[in-house]
């Protein structure tokens, strides 16, 4: 699958073509677009999917690079990324720029209405279920301020695009993975106020059994079950205290 960047780097044509956001690409989504490809093939046509990213600001659930991820193995042949919501205007855009030999708009399978109910409640058992994958980011390795060393608990801080949806504060039972090896953990997504008063997010995450220097490494991260919500702590031997019990849940989950 060859991924591409806007309209005026295609060279081939005719193609059989589908229209959409492609953002939850849950399972209902993830058929329809199967379904596409299998057509495509059967009339000997190469398959590309128009995947509109949506307009500066808007937050979604999977990136274009994300996209290009989950369709790597789908059979399909081009993803075709462009700038911009997925309007009348817009589709008639493309269709006048490439030679399509058909088109199939796949908007209808574009509503997020599940997943934002399961997003908002934190319930990402549910996101699973939905999407048969649970709900993933993906980002570089920033420093922290090194505080969680000072407990003998170091965390990894994870930096994702602007337009990627971060999860609810709260603690979470969590998998990374880091060059192709998988380790769990906990992570704690929100302000720390029992560290300081900074109103600043951040994605922190405590890993099992890991203690290698992985700074500005692109890594992975799944998100699983609510294990608590973010608390305020009186003194650091707390939240040591706490997070100790924050890892014995997340143990027992994953078992």
């Amino acid at each position: 699958m060859k991924h591409i960047y806007g309209i005026e780097h295609i060279a081939h044509s005719p193609l059989r073509a589908a229209f959409g956001r492609f953002d939850g690409m849950d399972k209902k989504h993830r058929e329809a677009v199967e379904s596409f490809i299998a057509q495509a093939r059967s009339e000997a046509l190469p398959s590309a999917l128009i995947s509109f990213a949506g307009t500066e600001g808007t937050a979604v659930y999977t990136t274009e690079e994300e996209k290009e991820k989950l369709l790597q193995t789908s059979g399909l042949d081009f993803l075709i990324s462009l700038e911009g919501g997925n309007t009348e205007e817009n589709r008639t855009l493309v269709k006048r720029r490439l030679q399509l030999a058909s088109f199939t708009d796949l908007s209808a399978f574009d509503n997020t209405e599940e997943l934002d109910r399961c997003f908002e409640a934190r319930d990402f058992l549910s996101f699973l279920q939905l999407c048969g994958r649970p709900y993933s980011m993906s980002g570089t390795v920033m420093h922290g301020k090194g505080r969680g060393k000072t407990v003998g608990m170091p965390t990894i801080n994870l930096s994702i695009p602007p337009n990627k949806k971060r999860p609810p504060e709260g603690v979470y039972a969590t998998i990374t993975h880091i060059d192709g090896k998988t380790y769990k953990g906990v992570t704690n997504i929100g302000r720390r106020p029992s560290v300081d008063n900074e109103s600043a997010v951040t994605i922190e995450t405590f890993l099992f059994d890991f203690s290698e220097d992985i700074y500005g490494q692109k890594i992975g991260l799944d998100i699983y079950t609510l294990i608590r919500n973010v608390m305020k702590f009186d003194g650091l031997e707390a939240v040591k205290a706490q997070v100790q019990k924050d890892i014995i849940s997340a143990r027992n989950f994953f078992g």
